[in-house]
């Protein structure tokens, strides 16, 4: 479909910084959202949306697609949970291993996608993205364990030819400084040398324990370490950032590197990241992520920008809806427009209910979406595509949702 024109929706715009509804129709050609204006119907394929709240779909750019397993952990340190994931893996064979790993990944990425997420950033990304239309940066994980160990020891060729094949959406995940090797530092940043468009993410200051572990491997932080090896820049997505010096800080700002901040697995591994104010101080690229399942509870980015607001001092809601959309959009490439509702974005949108309205007290729309409630998606389009549509609900109470629910679902599986 290279034409589509959404009716009758309410629409949530971006415009210096805040977010205001405006009741417009949406044009949409090849995957880029091509008008925004009154009503009237320019599309090949015209849609009603009947009402619903049309918002930027999110970008989760840390994300771990194997960790339904251990969602009921509870493990209070870093190290017990990575001690009670290595057991696991231990009990099973490899091909045992995969298989869980691959419905496990299934069952996230269908999670992610209902909860309004159009791009992720995780270890194998593309294992799972290939399944459903979905925006994913691939990356191979790289620690020295027993569930990844198949991967710790790939060749260099096989490291080159695997990061190659997925450019430019693909790159190496660095699980942390203490559990990389030099060879592996090194590969890396001759790989960055080679095809400076490769992905590079990785942990830096995931609890104080896992600081203390780098400082005594290489007598320095993970963000030197990095440094030393060329592996910082504007295609480097470095996760937590618990206990960071204003110098390393700094030296992120200096080289665009991203700092990904996952609030809830950071509470539960008792790490506290820097303040966002600070960040914004020193000028440092920031974003939200979710984290997996099995350390960040849900991978719903609405829950983790709730969560950042309550953990990372920041209450505004039209900055941190701008944490999972426009930023994050912006470090995955996707011009100035990307993440927001606006001629010439990609048409990456998420669709609420009906009934996602804005009243008292929250009478601001960001704050509604953020403060008010998680509320109800019905279904999500990235690049101009239908990727998931809840199923038609019934019921007196819910008329708008359910006729909503059908158009979107017609529209997900072609019939319109």
């Amino acid at each position: 479909m290279e034409r589509l024109t959404l009716r009758n929706g309410r629409l949530l715009v971006r415009r210096d910084g805040r977010y205001k509804l405006v009741e417009a129709s949406l044009d949409i050609a090849q995957g880029v959202i091509a008008g925004v204006g009154p009503a009237h119907a320019s599309g090949v394929h015209t849609v009603d949306v009947h009402g619903a709240l049309v918002v930027p779909a999110f970008h989760n750019l840390h994300l771990h697609l194997g960790e339904a397993p251990f969602a009921g952990l509870r493990a209070p340190t870093l190290q017990e949970y990575i001690d009670q994931t290595e057991r696991f893996h231990s009990r099973h064979s490899p091909t045992e291993r995969e298989r869980v790993w691959q419905d496990s990944a299934a069952w996230t990425l269908h999670e992610a996608l209902r909860a309004g997420t159009a791009s992720i950033v995780a270890p194998r990304a593309d294992s799972a993205a290939s399944l459903r239309h979905v925006r994913a940066v691939s990356l191979l994980p790289v620690m020295s364990s027993q569930k990844l160990r198949d991967f710790f020891e790939m060749a260099d060729e096989d490291v080159r030819s695997w990061v190659a094949s997925r450019l430019p959406l693909g790159g190496l995940f660095l699980h942390s400084a203490e559990y990389v090797s030099e060879r592996w530092l090194k590969l890396a940043s001759r790989l960055r040398t080679l095809h400076p468009a490769m992905w590079v993410s990785g942990h830096v200051g995931e609890g104080e324990a896992s600081v203390r572990a780098c400082e005594a491997k290489w007598g320095t932080d993970a963000v030197e370490v990095l440094s030393r090896h060329s592996l910082l820049g504007p295609r480097t997505l470095l996760v937590h950032g618990g206990g960071l010096s204003t110098r390393a800080l700094r030296r992120l700002a200096d080289t665009r590197t991203v700092l990904v901040l996952c609030p809830v697995s950071n509470a539960r591994l008792d790490v506290e990241p820097p303040r966002l104010s600070a960040l914004r101080e020193v000028g440092v690229d920031v974003c939200i992520g979710t984290d997996g399942v099995g350390t960040g509870g849900t991978v719903d980015p609405l829950d983790h920008a709730r969560m950042s607001g309550l953990f990372l001092g920041e209450r505004d809601p039209h900055v941190l809806l701008a944490l999972i959309t426009s930023s994050p959009a912006r470090f995955l490439g996707h011009g100035a427009t990307g993440g927001t509702i606006a001629v010439g974005a990609p048409a990456d949108l998420c669709f609420l209910a009906p009934d996602a309205v804005v009243e008292k007290p929250h009478t601001d729309p960001a704050e509604a979406i953020v403060w008010g409630g998680s509320p109800r998606r019905v279904g999500l389009m990235v690049a101009g595509k239908m990727t998931w549509a809840q199923p038609p609900i019934s019921g007196p109470q819910l008329p708008d949702v359910s006729e909503l629910a059908h158009r979107l679902r017609a529209l997900w599986d072609g019939s319109v």
